[in-house]
């Protein structure tokens, strides 16, 4: 079954209330995302500053589908990832949405649109994008090709998973480069004790999952690109290497 990209304004439970927690200062990167942390499920998401928000809306992307659970650089992201999550990811960010729901419908979208739309947010070429994908139909582990005779690319998608909701807790400014801290929410069952419930009973609450350092290029006009980003933090109280050692995140991850 294929998903259809969620507009924020639509999903995830009026997910942009985005909030941030009040005790973390604009323009320095606070190290309190440390995993040994001990996070309690809330009520509500924390509050963010305006400056936070605003960032959060242009450069963070809601949901299951982001590149921000795992650490990566410039260098590794379009092998670290299906191209598809990081195209769904592109098309959102530049408000793209209507003219990805139209072709997701069939799974082809041309070449030039999916082009285009990730190198709005992510530093690699035309020629990178259809290497990563390859030529081969029968590939059905990766879910996707490029078709040179459609000059298009198939992408069957459906990975699945919960949203999950970002909060943006800091941020740091250093010349052409911003760097945002990042911590992600869950909305999960929870049972009298305060843990999460198995089969999602209990009272429904924000749980946190995982905290990001996210490193961007600012371009002229208001563009931006991917640099970097570090796992800081996760609610298992484990090493960030650790985190998601099976399912989706291990198949995306060894594609």
């Amino acid at each position: 079954m294929k998903h259809q990209l969620l507009k924020p304004t639509a999903i995830f439970l009026a997910i942009i209330i985005a909030f941030s927690l009040a005790s973390c200062g604009i323009g320095s990167l606070s190290s309190s995302n440390a995993a040994s942390e001990s996070r309690q499920p809330l009520a509500d998401l924390p509050v963010m500053t305006a400056e936070n928000k605003a960032y959060c809306d242009k450069y963070v992307f809601y949901g299951l589908y982001t590149p921000f659970d795992q650490d990566f650089t410039e260098e590794s992201y379009l092998t670290d990832f299906h191209v598809y999550m990081l195209f769904r990811v592109a098309a959102s960010l530049q408000g793209l949405s209507d003219e990805y729901d139209q072709n997701n419908s069939l799974g082809w979208f041309p070449a030039d649109f999916v082009e285009n739309t990730l190198k709005g947010c992510f530093l690699f070429s035309a020629d990178d994008i259809r290497n990563a994908v390859g030529t081969d139909p029968n590939n059905s582990y990766n879910q996707e090709y490029y078709d040179a005779s459609k000059n298009a690319y198939y992408f069957q998608g459906g990975y699945g998973g919960a949203s999950l909701m970002p909060v943006v807790t800091a941020s740091k400014q250093d010349g052409d480069l911003l760097t945002l801290s990042v911590d992600w929410y869950n909305w999960r069952g929870v049972g009298p004790d305060g843990t999460v419930t198995p089969d999602g009973t209990g009272e429904l609450m924000y749980v946190f999952t995982y905290s990001n350092d996210l490193t961007i290029r600012l371009e002229d006009g208001g563009g931006f690109k991917y640099i970097a980003n570090k796992v800081t933090a996760n609610d298992y109280g484990e090493s960030p290497a650790t985190m998601y050692d099976s399912g989706w995140y291990q198949w995306s991850r060894n594609r």
